[in-house]
């Protein structure tokens, strides 16, 4: 049985995973499909993680080997991720003083 293409690469700040389907030459060949928790599930196995990304574009939420006359399969996809850039934050804080209350004269009235 043929198996599920997955193709990982890294450039940049850029994660872009190729994913290609077998397709069935027969009826009775088993119908495959593929979907984004399938992708997540996998890229966490590989030791990616992905709250360190985020999904630029995908070619389509899922990819099965399913076809009829009138629906083609969607055998190939591509989903492109990029790197969460944190900057670190900088905050200008003044020092804090404590609450200095003027005091008055009171008139002996």
């Amino acid at each position: 049985m043929k198996q599920i293409i997955i193709n990982k690469t890294e450039k940049d700040n850029k994660l872009i995973v190729d994913v290609r389907l077998p397709a069935r030459a027969y009826s009775r060949d088993p119908v495959i499909e593929f979907s984004n928790s399938e992708l997540v599930e996998y890229l966490t196995e590989q030791g990616i993680i992905l709250t360190d990304y985020e999904l630029e574009s995908q070619s389509s939420n899922a990819l099965t080997s399913y076809n009829t006359k009138g629906l083609n399969p969607n055998l190939e996809g591509t989903w492109i991720f990029n790197k969460i850039v944190k900057e670190e934050e900088k905050l200008n804080k003044q020092k804090s003083q404590t609450y200095k209350k003027k005091r008055t004269k009171k008139s002996g009235d």
